[in-house]
């Protein structure tokens, strides 16, 4: 049998609010998600947040964004077999910023270009 279901996007939204003072923060979602797949577990970003250190609950809401009603929409037309949410949970990771990501690989293509460029100079002269 097989153990990939169908994700629950489009179906329920998160909200994540502050414990002692119970004021909502706002989840901002990412223009591109950014998914890791293996065999048999998969990661997919749903929200960004910045927040100050401290305790927060993270719930279900009844609100979806639309993009994720889209994308539900499109799933569902494709795959008819329901979600079994025990295979899902929802993790919290310290976000690791796609511009720092950026500019590394360019310093890395950068450098790679320097040493072909010494080597074949270095070749030619």
């Amino acid at each position: 049998m097989d153990q990939r279901g169908k994700a629950p996007l489009g179906e329920f939204g998160l909200t994540l609010v502050n414990r002692d003072t119970g004021q909502s923060v706002p989840l901002c979602a990412p223009l591109l998600r950014t998914a890791v797949t293996g065999l048999s577990k998969s990661r997919l970003k749903l929200y960004s947040f910045q927040a100050e250190a401290g305790t927060y609950t993270v719930s279900l809401s009844d609100e979806v964004r639309i993009r994720d009603k889209a994308c539900a929409f499109l799933v569902n037309a494709v795959t008819k077999r329901p979600v079994d949410y025990s295979l899902f949970s929802v993790q919290v990771y310290r976000h690791t910023s796609g511009m720092v990501l950026s500019l590394c690989i360019l310093g890395i293509i950068f450098g790679a270009v320097i040493m072909v460029s010494g080597a074949i100079l270095s070749a030619v002269l």
